[in-house]
């Protein structure tokens, strides 16, 4: 399930790299799957699920049927658009697809220092995660939930990933790549 999908690029290199489309789930606030197929020019051949739901409302029923069935949750870019009480209730939602074994991956803007920061450009405080407050965030969710999970997270530079720090000026100091992988344990 690929949570923030945009036009399904994604799931479509899964499906590329030889996993069943029709195994495949993209979740967005907001449908841009037609500019997906035309694209990609794959609509005869690609068929993976689209849902069209937003994560943080608890009364869409609209992703029900995928609640506890989910082996791979990746989210990509979304998590860190908030602060840390709504990135733990989106993580809440995130753990209700999955089970035991499960794993959520993804990466999202990070911080050495893990912080709460107001950009200018958007206006609204957003919190940036390092590993070890990333790890509390799940700490928290699992607690919260009565599950467990072991978190793997990693900060990446933006010269690490062959861009241009020059791409990130407009955030804070410091500002980072966190890359993880969340696996639910119990």
């Amino acid at each position: 399930m690929d949570v923030g999908c945009f036009i399904g690029h994604d799931l479509r290199r899964l499906a590329y790299d030889g996993a069943p489309s029709s195994n495949l789930y993209g979740v967005d606030i907001a449908s841009h799957w037609n500019v997906g197929y035309e694209m990609f020019r794959d609509q005869d051949k690609f068929h993976a699920h689209f849902i069209e739901a937003n994560i943080l409302s608890a009364s869409d029923s609209t992703l029900s049927s995928l609640k506890g069935k989910v082996d791979i949750v990746s989210v990509l870019q979304v998590i860190h658009q908030w602060d840390w009480d709504v990135q733990v209730n989106a993580c809440k939602v995130l753990a209700t697809f999955t089970k035991p074994g499960s794993m959520v991956v993804g990466n999202q803007m990070g911080n050495p220092n893990a912080q709460e920061v107001t950009l200018k450009a958007i206006g609204v405080p957003v919190w940036r995660h390092n590993p070890e407050s990333f790890e509390k965030l799940w700490n928290q969710v699992g607690s919260e939930m009565g599950t467990r999970w072991e978190t793997q997270a990693w900060l990446r530079t933006f010269e690490d990933m062959g861009r241009d720090s020059k791409d990130a000026a407009w955030m804070e100091p410091g500002i980072r790549m966190l890359e993880f992988a969340v696996k639910r344990t119990q």
